[in-house]
């Protein structure tokens, strides 16, 4: 529980930089990546192809996502359990990526918050 907190602070953490500098550093990943792994490693495939589907996004739309980005999706799809987690978070991610994008027109858009939150939203429980 301890290792899931400290996990989401650093995920806080990353959006922020995000948000401010439009990169993520390799450094907050592999902590991230280091405080979810004992929890989280038997999601690997899950993960693995969150990743797939980022890569496969990313040649489809001419590279247009950064590769923190990409790197960040294998991060956030080992918290998930299932499929339907993974296709929800995707679904959260991209629709409030794409509101965002429709209120603040810009060049680039710092991806990082929006995949955290479609994360993080898929893992609260409904009744």
């Amino acid at each position: 529980m301890l290792l899931e907190i400290l996990a989401l602070a650093w995920f806080i953490r990353i959006a922020i930089y995000d948000l401010h500098n439009h990169l993520i550093r390799n450094a907050d990943l592999i902590v991230t990546g280091a405080l979810l792994a004992p929890s989280y490693f038997v999601n690997w495939r899950i993960a693995s192809l969150g990743l797939g589907i980022y890569c496969l996004i990313n040649v489809i739309s001419g590279f247009k996502i950064g590769y923190g980005d990409i790197k960040l999706s294998f991060i956030c799809s080992i918290t998930l359990a299932t499929l339907n987690d993974l296709s929800v978070a995707l679904t959260a991610t991209w629709i409030s990526a794409g509101l965002f994008a429709l209120t603040q027109p810009r060049r680039s858009i710092p991806f990082a918050p929006f995949m955290i939150f479609g994360t993080y939203l898929t893992k609260i429980p409904l009744p």
